[in-house]
């Protein structure tokens, strides 16, 4: 699998990005 460690890292931004936006969305709704 050459494509794994490649989709591994993307995974951890890709949940990253997340958690930034699920805290932006915190944020306004207060």
């Amino acid at each position: 699998m050459v494509m794994q460690p490649y989709y591994s890292s993307w995974k951890a931004v890709n949940i990253s990005i997340n958690c930034r936006i699920d805290d932006l969305v915190t944020r306004q709704m207060q």
